[in-house]
């Protein structure tokens, strides 16, 4: 457990780090400035929230799908 979350931590810390430098690459370089920086990592961190949250339901998706399949079936 412990080195999971050591590895979660560290992995995690690196990534962000990699992620805050890069967005300061693009304000030196004048391309972008900090408010748009930061709305673009902001919505990464909502979109992959978000995307997260919708794979719990795939189960359903995928049973929906297969009770559509055997109604065509059925209907022929």
């Amino acid at each position: 457990m412990a080195k999971g979350l050591g590895i979660g931590c560290a992995y995690g810390s690196m990534s962000w780090a990699l992620v805050f430098w890069y967005a300061g690459v693009f304000i030196r370089n004048g391309q972008t400035d900090g408010g748009k920086a930061f709305t673009v990592i902001f919505s990464a961190i909502v979109g992959g929230m978000s995307l997260g949250q919708s794979f719990s339901n795939l189960g359903a998706f995928s049973k929906g799908k297969s009770a559509r399949y055997k109604l065509e079936l059925f209907k022929s």
